[in-house]
């Protein structure tokens, strides 16, 4: 079976919606740009004819090349970089595989690599979503401590403000920044609350796992809530924007603080339930991965995830103030 024959058999045996495509007698140049992609070492003088497949719903293609092993003739897989992928390659530790050696019958093959290419690629894209969850908090949270750090200074004794066009200019850049962070943690919050979801099921019956599924409930409104608000205003914000994606001063500016305004509950929510998630993460991954790996991926962001763990304790404490318990699971 030649490559492409090869490349297309594994296609059909993967799950998902693979597709194949070969490249064959590659030049220089051309094989560089392979090389560059892929996720592990590899010269163009490793192969001359190469098929990439991939699949539309992950980041991280394959690589199939032609190779001699000890067995005889086969063929290696390694993971790729398609758009964006390498953002997930950062969440790579040494012990992950991210190639595999397969034997020449596609069918095994295909077993292989879903056992451990793919296990593995989904490892990195939960830790990516993890990543990004944490790194919008923490820059949410610095936007609203640098607004609660000079508003005081805004106001006279009373808490009235001294300017009010300056105070409200203030608050209104605290809502854009915060929602910006928000707005970039949204397509991932599907794939975040199943995340959370199957964290929640290897918790023990008792007050934190009540508490976890509360929170995973209020995150799954919000999130559902703030892109219903955004959706709505994204069609109000294209009557103020012209052709050119230029915005139209005479009423844009005040569209967008009016839905700034109106997201604001969803931002609060979500950054006082959000760390929450993000803990809950942090203790399944650390209970599923070794504890080599599971030291590595921490030391990648050590300051966010201390900055995540604060802000669960600030919820926490506030929670305790309250009499109203958490709805059980």
């Amino acid at each position: 079976m030649d490559l492409p024959s090869y490349a297309t058999a594994l296609a059909a045996r993967l799950p998902g919606t693979w597709t194949a495509e070969h490249h064959l007698d590659l030049d220089a140049d051309m094989a560089d740009i392979v090389s560059m992609l892929a996720l592990g070492p590899i010269r163009y003088a490793d192969f001359r004819n190469a098929s990439v497949l991939t699949d539309p719903a992950r980041p991280i293609g394959l690589l199939v090349t032609e190779d001699q092993h000890t067995t005889g003739l086969g063929y290696t897989i390694r993971s790729i970089a398609l758009t964006g992928g390498h953002a997930y390659t950062q969440q790579a530790v040494a012990d992950d595989q991210l190639q595999l050696a397969v034997p020449a019958d596609p069918e095994p093959a295909a077993a292989d690599i879903e056992r451990t290419l793919l296990s593995c690629h989904d490892r990195l894209m939960a830790r990516h979503r993890l990543a990004v969850l944490e790194e919008a908090l923490q820059g949410a949270q610095l936007a609203l401590d640098h607004w609660d750090s000079i508003s005081d200074g805004l106001c006279d004794e009373d808490g009235w403000p001294l300017d009010e066009q300056l105070y409200g200019d203030g608050k209104v850049r605290r809502g854009a920044d915060a929602l910006a962070h928000l707005q970039r943690v949204l397509p991932h919050a599907d794939a975040l609350l199943q995340d959370g979801h199957a964290a929640h099921q290897l918790l023990p019956l008792g007050q934190e796992a009540d508490r976890a599924g509360y929170y995973l409930r209020t995150l799954a409104v919000t999130f559902v809530g703030a892109n219903r608000i955004l959706g709505e205003w994204n069609a109000i914000l294209r009557r103020h924007t012209r052709a050119d994606g230029t915005p139209i001063e005479s009423g844009h500016t005040a569209a967008v603080e009016e839905r700034n305004a109106e997201m604001w509950s969803n931002i609060d929510t979500w950054l006082s339930t959000g760390p929450a998630l993000a803990a809950l993460l942090h203790g399944a991954a650390a209970s599923a991965e070794p504890p080599a790996r599971a030291a590595a991926a921490e030391a990648r962001s050590p300051r966010l995830h201390r900055a995540a763990s604060a802000l669960v304790v600030q919820v926490l404490r506030a929670e305790q103030a309250t009499t109203r318990p958490a709805p059980s699971r």
